[in-house]
């Protein structure tokens, strides 16, 4: 419910904000959009490259927030 109210960015938008190291052999999968935008988890550095670009993802952010009713 507090999802579908508050409609969170780290949930719809920018996934990965909660992620914990995948562990060994699991770092295949494509690096998190959070961390696209914020670098520095040494983790996320050896997952694959993200398949959208961080202008995209910040284009994302953007119409994110343009559709709420209320933005903070």
């Amino acid at each position: 419910m507090l999802i579908r109210n508050y409609r969170p960015l780290w949930n719809l938008v920018a996934e990965g904000f909660g992620n914990h190291d995948p562990g060994a052999g699991r770092h295949q999968g494509a690096m998190p959009d959070w961390d696209v935008l914020h670098p520095g988890r040494p983790w996320a550095a050896r997952c694959a490259p993200s398949k959208v670009a961080e202008h995209q993802t910040r284009e994302r952010i953007s119409t994110h927030w343009s559709g709420l009713e209320n933005p903070v």
